[in-house]
């Protein structure tokens, strides 16, 4: 699997997400959500996420700008077994 990293776009120092940006304004806080008949969400108090940081290098001083691109990928899950199929013998 490739690592994700930021470049400076100046000296090139590497850094991880983590280091640029904090979790609780990337992911959102959304509280209070309100859905419809549908369950499509149709308010929310709080933050939504966050993909745009600004940093300054830790090496060259160059102030610079990262955003993100996030993609969520849903998939139903096949169950493997049937619980059903399988008994455990009473003692």
């Amino acid at each position: 699997m490739k690592r994700q990293v930021i470049k400076c776009p100046k000296c090139g120092a590497e850094y991880m997400a983590g280091e640029i940006y904090l979790p609780e304004y990337f992911i959102g806080q959304p509280n209070n959500i309100i859905k419809g008949y549908d369950h499509n969400i149709l308010s929310y108090n709080g933050s939504d996420m966050d993909v745009e940081e600004q940093y300054q290098c830790d090496y060259c001083d160059c102030k610079f700008k990262v955003s993100a691109s996030v993609t969520f990928r849903t998939g139903e899950i096949k169950e493997v077994f049937d619980e059903d199929e399988y008994v455990s013998k009473g003692e």
